[in-house]
């Protein structure tokens, strides 16, 4: 009977150190943790890169001779999506979808780790490294994609021209009269 109830005792306490371990974070934590990550400030980052590129693509669409007005058409679209995305995509749109991503992907331990090393001099220096570390990635993501979207482009054409071959093989002749 002693013994059924050491067990159960042991078993129970391993239940609730496992259930605390993974307790999911509270929203103060999480919210901490974005302000300290400045996840903010990367979204807006972010978001100005776009609308850079996006200024870069209405450019080319005002010089198109085939559009009426293309200036004036060009500055009316840059600024009705620019409108549409800032609305879309604020931090009070996007905040609700980080708390839930960081609820759902970390734990309270988890949250809690970040927190006291990001309050370091260290993890404030890492962080403030993170911006050129996303930069150089993408810039060479972007350099190592131009010869791949070339062999994508030759692979395709190649393809294609195959199953046009193909197909010409399979058109019957014409009967002769």
């Amino acid at each position: 009977m002693k013994l059924r109830l050491l067990s159960g005792v042991c078993a129970l306490t391993i239940l609730l150190t496992q259930a605390a371990a993974g307790a999911v974070p509270s929203d103060a934590s999480i919210r901490e943790l974005l302000k300290l990550t400045k996840a903010e400030a990367m979204v807006e980052t972010i978001f100005n890169q776009v609308e850079g590129m996006q200024k870069q693509l209405l450019q080319q669409m005002s010089a198109d001779k085939s559009l009426p007005d293309g200036p004036t058409l060009a500055e009316k679209v840059r600024t009705r999506t620019t409108a549409v995305m800032r609305a879309e995509l604020s931090w009070d749109v996007l905040e609700p979808l980080y708390l839930q991503v960081y609820r759902e992907t970390f734990t309270d331990e988890e949250v809690e780790a970040m927190l006291v090393f990001y309050r370091t001099p260290l993890g404030q220096s890492v962080l403030s490294k993170l911006p050129q570390v996303m930069q150089r990635s993408i810039a060479g993501v972007q350099q190592r994609m131009e010869p791949i979207v070339r062999k994508l482009q030759e692979v395709v054409r190649q393809t294609v021209d195959d199953a046009k071959a193909e197909a010409a093989k399979k058109v019957p002749e014409p009967k002769k009269p």
